[in-house]
Parts: C-alpha cells; structure tokens; sequence
C-alpha cells in the first residue's frame, strides 16, 4: 500500500532532482526572428537572449528596441505617438524608437488615456 506521503515525497524528490539536473551546459537555445541593437551594431538573439551573429552595422545608430538602422537624417525623439497602447519615441522619419511612458488605460493621440472622472 502506497501512501499519501510517500508519493508527495517521491514528487518533490523528481521535481528538486530534475531542477537541479538543468544546468547551463544542458540549456537548449534556438534560432529567433528577435533583434537587439547595441552601440549601432543590429545583433540576432537566441531564444535564452543571448547576442548572436551580427546582422547589420548601422552609421548613424539604431534603435534600442527593436534593431533597426536610424537614417542619418532623422531627428531622434521628434515626437511621441502611440504604438501597442502605450506612448513611444518616433523619429523624424517615422521610424519607432523606444517606450515613453506605459498606459495603463491604453493610449490615444499620442498619449496615455486617464479615466479619472
């Protein structure tokens, strides 16, 4: 006969066992369409974050966010709109930048919706 308690234990045992198995060395990271952008230079990350292969050099910088090249004429920070219903940076050339500021009601016309009566 099996009892509560030694079934618990031997779950607990699994668990704390099959936690302490996964290491760095075993950790399986994949290929992902995700881009990170550091010092003007666009890198691929894995699925664990990690940098990878360098994918573009940019001469004029790149966004944090999202990898992508500034063009050299573009103001930075010309102006604030909504993206994903919270207020981000957009260039002078439209181009996304970073976050603004993050709605909690969401976003319209380039700012954070208050629903305070």
């Amino acid at each position: 006969m099996v009892t509560k308690g030694f079934i618990a234990t031997s779950f607990l045992f699994l668990f704390f066992t099959g936690i302490s198995a996964c290491n760095d060395e075993e950790k399986k990271c994949e290929p992902t369409d995700s881009v990170f952008c550091q010092e003007s230079v666009v890198y691929a990350v894995d699925s664990c974050g990690d940098l990878g292969e360098v994918i573009e050099q940019c001469d004029c910088g790149c966004t944090p966010n999202h990898g992508a090249c500034l063009e050299c004429d573009c103001e930075s920070h010309a102006k604030t709109d909504c993206h994903q219903d919270d207020v981000w940076w957009f260039d002078s050339c439209g181009a996304l930048e970073e976050l603004a500021a993050h709605c909690q009601q969401g976003c319209a016309d380039g700012k954070c919706i208050d629903c305070t009566p």
